[in-house]
């Protein structure tokens, strides 16, 4: 790997890390809305799982980030 690679892959990952807290907060608020409670306990992966099929989230749609975070 080219250090220039490195030097954009850690320039990226800065970026997406800088908002996980909002990611996160965004996330559980459009799960509430759809009638989830995520709490950020092991059980709450569950209805992650429900809200990744439900809305067919994939690599290309808006939740995705919030998910990975």
């Amino acid at each position: 790997m080219k250090e220039e690679s490195k030097k954009e892959l850690l320039e990226m990952f800065d970026k997406f890390y800088l908002k996980v807290d909002f990611r996160i907060a965004h996330l559980k608020t459009v799960a509430k809305e759809a009638g989830y409670n995520l709490d950020l306990s092991v059980e709450s992966l569950n209805e992650i799982e429900e809200i990744i099929l439900k809305m067919n989230v994939d690599e290309n749609h808006a939740l995705f980030d919030d998910i990975a975070s």
